[in-house]
């Protein structure tokens, strides 16, 4: 059965995953403009309004809340509160590694139970992949995951809010790069799974 509902267009899609980030970046240089000392409790609170902003329209554009962003936005709940009801800033910068672990081991404990969760998770936004590849990518993704955990926690306990704010706008860059560096092995494996389908 062929569906008539419009594709979802990838910018909407790429805004609702990393516009809240986008706002807490932007919040936070505000604040400490204006406000001083306190700007990650802002860029704080204000990255958990845009989380669940983002939440809202995923709802309403794409007809669903993923599992990732009900897992992203549950961190951000739980994390961001305890920074802003403790005043805190730990909570909020230890999150990232406890989130980027979880998505990294959850990924390989899928692969040793013989799913791709990334194949599940992205599979209707990716053209048909051979399972060898849907695997492969997988591991890149869960070592990545584990990679930027480690990172985020050797920055955060070792430099200043300043440092590792700039550091996470960088890590959201690095993302972005290894996206696109898998790219030509995706388009590779397309093609040849497009010429087994025929």
């Amino acid at each position: 059965m062929i569906s008539n509902s419009p594709p979802k267009p990838s910018l909407i899609s790429v805004a609702i995953d990393f516009g809240p980030l986008l706002v807490f970046f932007t919040a936070n240089y505000f604040a400490k403009k204006y406000v001083g000392k306190d700007a990650i409790y802002w860029g704080t609170g204000a990255f958990m309004v845009a989380t669940f902003l983002a939440m809202i329209a995923s709802h309403f554009i794409n007809g669903k809340i993923t599992p990732v962003l009900w897992f992203t936005g549950a961190m951000v709940v739980v994390f961001g509160g305890l920074t802003i009801w403790l005043k805190d800033d730990r909570f909020i910068k230890i999150k990232p590694t406890i989130y980027n672990a979880a998505m990294g081991l959850g990924l390989m404990i899928g692969l040793l139970r013989g799913k791709s969760l990334i194949k599940l998770m992205l599979g209707a936004a990716m053209p048909p992949l051979p399972d060898a590849a849907w695997r492969t990518l997988t591991w890149r993704w869960a070592w990545f995951f584990l990679f930027s955990a480690g990172l985020n926690e050797v920055i955060w306990r070792n430099y200043s809010n300043d440092f590792w704010l700039k550091f996470k706008f960088a890590d959201f860059a690095i993302t972005m790069i290894f996206a696109a560096a898998n790219m030509p092995f995706i388009l590779k494996h397309e093609l040849k799974n497009t010429k087994e389908l025929s």
